[in-house]
């Protein structure tokens, strides 16, 4: 169930933010996140909450901190 933008409910009922990594992007995210994968597509976290206005309230300041291993310095 999508919200607004990047707000998604996941199986159980609880909200979580996602946003995509850009193309560029995505093998030095996946390598500084110490992921196995080749490629990360999604950045996402759970916002712990089941209440839509209180993910709502609290969604901005977590997409505001996803973005961070993209500043990260990349020792892959």
């Amino acid at each position: 169930m999508n919200v607004g933008v990047g707000l998604i409910r996941d199986r159980n009922g609880t909200w979580i933010v996602r946003r995509k990594v850009p193309e560029r992007l995505r093998e030095p995210v996946s390598c500084v996140l110490d992921k196995t994968k080749q490629k990360q597509m999604w950045l996402q976290r759970s916002i712990r909450t089941k209440d839509k206005a209180e993910a709502k309230r609290l969604a901005p300041a977590i997409l505001g901190e996803l973005p961070r291993c993209y500043r990260r310095p990349r020792g892959c």
